[in-house]
């Protein structure tokens, strides 16, 4: 309740696709944490996909947050499954086609460009494929476990979320994450965990102008951009407890990624600020991204004293 997205997404036919969100009015200043780690890109959202079968928690808080949370924005944790002495797998498929479609636009809504292929039911969704696989198991019984994690996510819709094409191309996306969790308990009061999530994401033809114009119009699709980045994030955590009352963490990791556009073509490429439209080849250009951290906290815990019970942190 009270969070909003900036873009409505019906039926996955935006994924792949970055939305910021907001609560109660305020942007900005989210914080979404993984394994402990913050992702944000920026100041609004994560900066890659998650592989959401992978979690054991979610969490999402929008308003009175804990004192760990510095910003006033939404708060979201992320805790991923972990194997344990019993084997385990867990197994997730869908897929949409258009068939599960409703159309509401008249004839007269849909006119193509004259020499188009532009699907009649403007931005439709021609199909999402998910597939979801997780196993968890003992390395060593009541020591050493392990859990690992597949995402393969798919799918094809008939227009870019910003611009267009005016061949008639496909907008395709794929995504894929790798998933790696191991625990190892030394004794009853310490345990380290190591994890891992690495991803990858791919749209063939990534609309795109270096004259940032609003909604550039590509008159094929040989002028959009080729997007095939990996992220990631990774941490490696110590808890102990230090004593029946005082309970210690620590925990150093990074998020990253490499976010890269390549041409389709080597054609010469013209734009226009008037009409926004695109022809000719694209850019090569990169970013790369790198938020290296750590995080460390004492919390100690004390019952039945000056009335109450009470938890002091610091970190």
């Amino acid at each position: 309740p009270s969070v909003t997205l900036n873009r409505v997404d019906v039926g996955g036919a935006t994924m792949g696709t970055q939305t910021t969100y907001f609560a109660y009015g305020y942007s900005g200043q989210n914080r979404p944490l993984v394994e402990g780690i913050n992702t944000t890109e920026g100041t609004s959202a994560a900066g890659f996909y998650l592989d959401y079968g992978s979690f054991e928690e979610v969490f999402i808080g929008a308003a009175a947050n804990s004192a760990e949370m510095p910003n006033s924005g939404v708060l979201t944790q992320f805790v991923s499954k972990s194997g344990g002495n019993t084997p385990s797998l867990s197994v997730y498929y869908d897929m949409e086609d258009e068939s599960l479609q409703s159309r509401n636009l008249a004839a007269d809504q849909t006119t193509p460009t004259p020499g188009a292929t532009i699907r009649p039911d403007g931005n439709g969704l021609a199909s999402y494929k998910n597939a979801n696989i997780g196993v968890g198991f003992p390395l060593l019984r009541d020591r050493i476990w392990a859990f690992g994690a597949f995402l393969d996510q798919r799918n094809s819709v008939a227009a870019p979320p910003s611009g267009s094409f005016l061949d008639g191309t496909p907008f395709n996306t794929k995504l894929r994450n790798y998933t790696g969790k191991l625990t190892y308990q030394l004794n009853q009061n310490n345990k380290f965990v190591s994890y891992l999530q690495w991803g990858a994401k791919t749209q063939p033809n990534r609309t795109d102008s270096s004259n940032k114009l609003g909604a550039p119009i590509h008159i094929t699709a040989e002028s959009t951009t080729l997007q095939d980045s990996p992220s990631w994030v990774y941490k490696g955590e110590w808890n102990g407890t230090v004593t029946q009352n005082m309970f210690a963490e620590f925990r150093a990791g990074q998020f990253g990624y490499n976010f890269g556009l390549d041409s389709n073509t080597g054609a010469t490429r013209y734009e226009s600020v008037t009409t926004n439209q695109v022809l000719g080849g694209g850019r090569d250009w990169e970013l790369r991204r790198r938020r290296n951290q750590y995080t460390g906290a004492l919390s100690y815990f004390k019952d039945n004293f000056l009335g109450g019970s009470h938890n002091v942190k610091v970190g």
